[in-house]
C-alpha cells in the first residue's frame, strides 16, 4: 500500500509544480489544478493537492517498504510527473523539446533527456518492480 502512496506523492508533486510553472492561461485550463475551486476547469485547487501530498507523505511514513521496489516505483512515478507537469504547462505529456538546464550547479545537455528517455524509466522502473516482488 505505501508504494502506492509514494506513487501519488511524486503525481502529486509534479501537478503542484506544472501549476507553478503554468502561465495564467494555462492555469485556468487544464483539469488536474486551479488556484481556486471555481476559477478553472480543476475540481481540486492548490492546496488540496497541498493536504493530499501530507497525507501521502504520513502514510508512506507509517509503511514498511523495500528500498529497491521503492526506487522502482520512483522511477515509474517520475514518468507520469514528467507528463503531468508539461501537460499543465501546454506542451503536451510527451514534451518533444527538452533544453539545457542546470542541476545543483552542473550544467547537462538536453541530448540526455528526450521523451524516450523518461520512457525507457518508466520501462526499466516496472521492470524493477516486478521482478523484486
Amino acid at each position: 500500500m505505501g508504494y502506492l502512496f509514494l506513487f501519488l506523492l511524486i503525481i502529486v508533486h509534479g501537478v503542484r509544480e506544472g501549476y507553478t510553472w503554468a502561465d495564467s492561461t494555462e492555469r485556468l485550463t487544464n483539469v488536474f489544478i486551479t488556484n481556486r475551486i471555481g476559477e478553472g476547469m480543476a475540481k481540486i485547487d492548490y492546496h488540496g493537492w497541498r493536504s493530499i501530498e501530507y497525507l501521502c507523505i504520513l502514510i508512506i511514513c507509517l509503511c514498511k517498504m523495500r528500498f529497491i521496489q521503492s526506487f522502482a516505483v520512483l522511477m515509474i512515478a517520475q514518468f507520469f510527473y514528467n507528463g503531468i507537469l508539461h501537460y499543465i504547462c501546454g506542451e503536451g505529456f510527451f514534451y518533444k523539446s527538452y533544453s539545457d538546464f542546470t542541476w545543483m550547479g552542473i550544467d547537462i545537455d538536453k541530448k540526455y533527456f528526450t521523451w524516450k528517455t523518461d520512457v525507457l524509466q518508466l520501462i526499466v522502473g516496472t521492470v524493477i518492480f516486478l521482478l523484486c516482488k
